[in-house]
């Protein structure tokens, strides 16, 4: 049985100015803007790596500071406790 619906064509690349621009844009994030550098995908992609370890250290050392409260809290208790 075949589907009720067509499966959309891609014109994309029969498009000389579509792909005219879908070279130039490759060429801007694939190539790098000097020799012996990287490219800027590569840039982006260590930039936003970057970010997400920073993001995951952040989490981190709020997740710690909150063990290290309830720790200190349940010390408190047990001390008074032992004490009575």
């Amino acid at each position: 049985m075949e589907p009720d619906h067509e499966q959309p064509r891609d014109d994309t690349m029969q498009d000389p100015q579509n792909a005219q621009m879908l070279k130039e844009l490759h060429d801007f994030f694939m190539r790098p803007p000097h020799e012996g550098q990287p490219s800027r995908a590569t840039q982006i992609d260590t930039l936003l790596v970057g970010v997400n370890t920073g993001r995951v250290i952040f989490k981190s050392m709020i997740f710690l500071t909150g063990v290290l409260i309830v720790v200190a809290q349940a010390w408190e208790h047990v001390r008074v406790f032992l004490h009575r």
